[in-house]
């Protein structure tokens, strides 16, 4: 989100009866819902999914740029992606996730066994970084290489210089 402001509408799809429900994960409540959430009149409220645990001001904050929904904690203080998605579809309906994180929320997708496909573009920039700075797509402990070492590609895209991969993950 701090990468790019986020718009909670879809133009292209206006005659959609069902918006998506835009969902920003947070352990802190340090997201700029102020500055970086692109809304409109009619457009739906997002939805901030938190630990449990966090400040009462934090929450204050937050309800007045978004609806709110606590979800357990895990040893770490992140919110446990996996309660958070079952309080989803019982909550809100919510039958399909598509998770643009970056790569602490993407851990906990694929470590809950909560991801069935990944999607990756490639949009070549060349940057100067140390060994410590290397971007990654998961950020945390090593997953068993059995489940995820062969992603199967399912489509390859290129679209103005960048390169969009499909892959089926998992079992």
């Amino acid at each position: 989100m701090r990468a790019e402001r986020l718009s909670l509408g879809l133009d292209e799809f206006s005659s959609v009866e069902k918006q998506p429900l835009a969902v920003v994960v947070t352990r802190t409540g340090d997201v700029p819902l102020e500055s970086d959430l692109v809304r409109q009149e009619g457009d739906p409220r997002a939805l901030v999914l938190v630990p449990g645990g966090l400040a009462a001001d934090i929450v204050a904050r937050l309800r007045r740029h978004a609806d709110f929904l606590r979800a357990p904690a895990t040893p770490l203080g992140a919110v446990d992606l996996g309660e958070a998605v079952s309080a989803l579809q019982a909550e809100r309906g919510v039958e399909l996730l598509l998770v643009e994180g970056g790569p602490s929320l993407n851990h906990s997708a694929f470590s809950g066994s909560l991801a069935d496909e990944l999607f990756l573009t490639l949009a070549p920039k060349l940057l100067g970084r140390t060994t410590d700075e290397t971007l990654t797509v998961l950020e945390g402990p090593r997953l068993p290489a059995g489940e995820w070492a062969d992603p199967d590609l399912l489509s390859a895209h290129v679209a103005g210089g960048e390169l969009f991969l499909r892959y089926r993950v998992g079992a």
